[in-house]
């Protein structure tokens, strides 16, 4: 039997988006980021680069990151204010 995880991943090689992710999977699309957080920190390769939204700005999230020396969503969620939601900050975060 697949775990949770190993549904998740299976999708991801499948190249299905988060949205299909999470309505195939019936969960939300933060659970999907969460599976995708166990994935990579369990050191799992992925190709998760068809996920990088186009239209948010990634770099200017990730160099929040970076600057403030933190993988904590709140600190650089505090710093970028308003223009960015906690799940822009996590999606970004998938590509540190």
């Amino acid at each position: 039997k697949q775990s949770t995880y190993e549904k998740t991943l299976s999708l991801i090689q499948q190249k299905k988006t988060l949205v299909d992710m999470a309505e195939m999977r019936s969960v939300t699309i933060e659970t999907v980021l969460s599976h995708i957080e166990h994935l990579k920190l369990g050191g799992i390769e992925m190709d998760i680069e068809y996920l990088r939204p186009d239209d948010l700005d990634i770099k200017k999230i990730t160099d929040t990151f970076r600057k403030l020396d933190t993988i904590s969503l709140s600190k650089v969620k505090s710093r970028l204010g308003e223009k960015f939601s906690y799940t822009d900050i996590r999606i970004a975060r998938l590509f540190l």
